[in-house]
């Protein structure tokens, strides 16, 4: 959160990987499916009083969720959904580590900056997607 206000890359978290979606492939995805997907999040944090209220992370698609510091940090509620993998992406500012979650649990932290003028996907895209797969096939 950068100065009270949510960020749309602070954590992600997936339900069970052992679901039959296609893989997530930095190009295999088509401009209207990474443009739905865009639009999607945008959708979700373009309004910071609404996402503040959010009981529970958004769901982005049916494997892939979005949600802050405080879904995170709520494993009875994560397990309730389904989540089993966690990927932080503002590790220096959500403090969550491997340590957080039960054995059965992915946890996977990018280091990246909670600004707006990060660039996170030219940054993280592939190694997200590399342990949205990984975790998904596992």
């Amino acid at each position: 959160m950068q100065d009270g206000h949510y960020q749309p890359h602070q954590v992600a978290c997936m339900p069970s990987a052992r679901e039959t979606h296609p893989p997530l492939r930095l190009g295999g995805l088509g401009v209207h499916e990474t443009q739905y997907w865009v639009e999607r999040v945008y959708d979700i944090v373009k309004d910071s009083y609404r996402t503040e209220k959010l009981q529970k992370p958004s769901e982005l698609l049916p494997y892939l969720y979005l949600g802050d510091v405080g879904h995170a940090r709520n494993v009875p509620m994560l397990q309730a959904l389904g989540i089993s993998m966690v990927l932080n992406c503002a590790p220096n500012m959500v403090n969550t580590s491997r340590q957080t979650y039960p054995g059965d649990f992915m946890y996977m932290a990018i280091n990246a900056e909670d600004t707006l003028e990060y660039k996170l996907l030219p940054n993280h895209l592939e190694e997200a997607c590399q342990f949205i797969n990984k975790a998904r096939i596992s």
